[in-house]
């Protein structure tokens, strides 16, 4: 047979400890993860060294063919299938501003959104504390580079270069660059 309920029981220490236990997780600031290294892919756009974070790379593309879309969006190069799915290619080197490479050899599709952005090469890693990364430029494309201090070398920010595009695109705008293919 079940024993009667109780209702006599205190509870009231226990809920003091549970009260002070909630207002400690308040009263300490919280602990950060920040990591002691951030690895980077090297690689040339444009003739010109660069780097972005590996964690913005969701995958390097070589042995493609970019099929050519006409548009009025002067970055985008085309289309080219990746994994059964139809990724828009943007040139690296126009979004930065620079001169366009003659045939991209890599394509890095981004973590951000399925969007492939083409450079010339990949060149290598390197692994870099987080404090040698600053912001740097003023150009109309600074929110895209960041400046590795201990290399002299520029970090463009991937996550930041969809962003920008989802707004370009966003707008609609008739920019053209002449060019006629």
């Amino acid at each position: 047979m079940r024993a009667p309920y109780n209702r006599e029981i205190d509870v009231s220490g226990r809920v003091q400890l549970l009260k002070a236990a909630f207002d400690q997780t308040f009263a300490t600031a919280p602990v950060l993860d920040r990591p002691e290294h951030e690895d980077l892919l090297l690689l040339k756009i444009a003739g010109t060294d660069f780097a972005v974070r590996f964690s913005e790379v969701a995958r390097v593309v070589r042995g493609f063919q970019i099929a050519w879309l006409p548009s009025q969006a002067p970055a985008l190069q085309g289309i080219v299938g990746i994994d059964r799915n139809v990724v828009p290619v943007f040139d690296l080197a126009r979004l930065l501003d620079l001169t366009a490479p003659v045939a991209p050899g890599a394509l890095l599709l981004a973590t951000a959104a399925p969007v492939a952005f083409a450079v010339d090469s990949i060149v290598g890693h390197r692994r870099v504390a987080p404090n040698d990364i600053v912001p740097g430029g003023s150009s109309r494309t600074a929110p895209l580079r960041e400046v590795l201090t201990s290399a002299a070398l520029h970090l463009v920010d991937l996550s930041t270069a969809v962003h920008a595009l989802r707004a370009y695109l966003a707008q609609g705008s008739t920019l053209t660059t002449g060019d006629t293919r």
